[in-house]
């Protein structure tokens, strides 16, 4: 079976998940100067720490607002902590308003104690130029580039003293670090050498073979 057609067609990045469709909507809203407040965006479960994140906020006299969708263990767990003031409840956000959200913050509290292949919203806070403070556990260590990107402590550590640092950040490093790796571009062309990789792989088994 020859493998060239699916060669010339991986050489070309506008189809490696029409990148070029995902770049017209990747609008982000960086802050030089951002609102002051810490932001966390995820589910509420137990394992994404939204209870360590308000505690955090809270050592470090400074406002969270919280972004999700409300579910049994907002209810029984976070919503008696929701203040409106100190600790903020903005319901979920999508798109350009999740960009809005994250740029605005001043850093991203990322308090998982789950181990996770990857999360999602690290790249999204980065992209927005807000770093992230957060366990280092799961993918973590590798999304994060420590003391670029946001700052990490492992679990059950402090993790006020991974926000006192990640706020000392440049804001724009944090964006082109970010950019360099999780753009739609970047992630295309990571995708186009797995690919490329797989495929040359298989036509030279299959020519041992």
């Amino acid at each position: 079976m020859s493998v060239e057609p699916y060669l010339g067609a991986l050489t070309d990045p506008d189809l490696i998940l029409g990148y070029r469709q995902a770049e017209a909507h990747d609008h982000r809203n960086r802050k030089p100067e951002p609102e002051g407040y810490l932001a966390f965006l995820g589910r509420f479960t137990s394992g994404k720490g939204v209870v360590t994140a308000i505690e955090t906020a809270r050592r470090l006299d400074l406002p969270v607002r919280l972004a999700g969708w409300e579910n049994d263990l907002f209810a029984t767990e976070v919503a008696s902590l929701v203040d409106g003031e100190a600790v903020r409840f903005v319901g979920p956000v999508h798109g350009r308003e999740r960009d809005r959200f994250l740029g605005n913050g001043s850093a991203h509290l990322y308090p998982i104690t789950a181990h996770e292949p990857f999360g999602m919203v690290m790249p999204e806070a980065m992209l927005c130029g807000t770093p992230v403070a957060a366990f280092r556990v799961g993918a973590v260590a590798e999304i994060v580039d420590e003391g670029v990107t946001g700052c990490t402590v492992p679990v059950g550590s402090d993790l006020a003293a991974a926000v006192r640092s990640a706020l000392t950040l440049d804001r724009a490093g944090v964006a082109r670090a970010a950019e360099d790796r999780f753009s739609a571009k970047a992630m295309a062309l990571g995708f186009q050498d797995v690919f490329q990789d797989v495929v040359i792989g298989r036509s030279r088994r299959q020519v041992v073979d």
